[in-house]
């Protein structure tokens, strides 16, 4: 949601009915998740 629609991790607990820090939380978590899935994207191959 933060991404996609733009919106405050305010705005995103209002709509979800949990507090912001709630949204941080499961926002860095899923960050966390994704970068491990798709890895360390930055030193595979040469993007120059």
């Amino acid at each position: 949601m933060q991404l996609q629609f733009d919106m405050s991790y305010q705005e995103i607990a209002d709509v979800m009915g949990t507090t912001p820090g709630t949204v941080r939380s499961h926002v860095h978590a899923g960050r966390t998740t994704l970068k491990t899935m798709l890895g360390d994207r930055d030193t595979e191959g040469d993007r120059g």
